[in-house]
């Protein structure tokens, strides 16, 4: 059986095809997605040789169309996106051992930069494993924070943590501790 150009392709499969190929340039995803359909692409043609369909000149060459663009997105596409996390943060204020007598302290740490954009995650808990945690704002801009409802006097451990724009976290921080006491 002779088939030719877009006939061993099914319908659902171009389709799939045309907008993985127009993902594969906007995220990460979009690219395993892309490389996913071409791979069902080429063991559908393998199947189809096995069961003895010969193919056209024009769908071999959609064929190698298709291992080209894995070739390209895997090798060249791949390789630039971002894996590297950002730096590890260092903590500023309050500092280690601090003892704090405003109930809305201001926590202060070091800037991160990159050129996808960073945001912070503060967590602050009353025990040192942070299975207590007070605190766990994520998406923060800055580099600061103070709570809208004041802390009740006792022991804190704090620590932030960045995130760049690819999604990449660097290693939490390391942990502080302060004590607020809020009457003398």
């Amino acid at each position: 059986m002779l088939l030719k150009h877009g006939e061993a392709i099914d319908p659902d499969h171009r389709q799939r095809l045309m907008e993985a190929t127009r993902l594969a340039g906007e995220s990460r995803e979009g690219i395993r997605n892309a490389y996913d359909v071409l791979n069902q692409e080429i063991e559908h043609v393998i199947r189809s040789l096995r069961n003895g369909i010969i193919f056209s000149s024009t769908v071999i060459a959609a064929i190698a169309g298709g291992v080209i663009g894995a070739i390209v997105i895997f090798f060249f596409l791949y390789p630039i996106l971002d894996v590297t996390a950002p730096s590890e943060v260092n903590l500023l204020s309050p500092k280690n051992r601090d003892t704090v007598s405003d109930s809305k302290p201001i926590f202060d740490w070091s800037d991160v930069s990159d050129s996808s954009g960073v945001t912070y995650t503060i967590q602050i808990s009353s025990s040192r494993d942070f299975s207590n945690t007070v605190i766990d704002r994520t998406g923060r801009s800055t580099s600061t924070f103070t709570p809208q409802t004041s802390l009740t006097d006792g022991k804190y451990f704090w620590r932030v943590q960045a995130v760049d724009g690819a999604g990449n976290r660097s290693p939490f921080s390391e942990i502080f501790t302060f004590t607020l006491e809020t009457t003398p």
